[in-house]
């Protein structure tokens, strides 16, 4: 029952995908909150038809995200970085845009 719960959730309020997961769910009911925890479970990075062995990740990140129901919902991840010819790179999201701190969800709803 907690796997299905989880995949309609993945469905319904993340874009996640392949090399993203969702480790861990917390909802603050006191604050009226929904933490979202994601991680990458992947070793290589591929951009662009090439692949790309994992440098590291940078510090967790958060992103403000489509509420449910009442509660606001927000998303945490460590985005990975690799080293490509070009040097060290980040790893887009496939939620939100570089640098924005809310997700493409929660644009389209204002």
């Amino acid at each position: 029952m907690e796997k299905d719960i989880l995949k309609a959730l993945e469905k319904i309020l993340l874009p996640v995908t392949e090399g993203w997961e969702v480790k861990e769910i917390k909802v603050d009911e006191e604050q009226e909150e929904v933490h979202v925890h994601l991680s990458y479970n992947k070793d290589k990075i591929e951009i662009d038809g090439k692949k790309y062995k994992l440098y590291d990740h940078r510090s967790e990140r958060k992103w403000r995200h489509l509420d449910l129901w009442q509660h606001k919902t927000f998303i945490y991840a460590s985005v990975p970085r690799y080293e490509s010819d070009e040097g060290l790179k980040t790893l887009e999201v496939p939620w939100a845009d570089t640098h924005e701190r809310m997700s493409w969800m929660l644009k389209k709803k204002q």
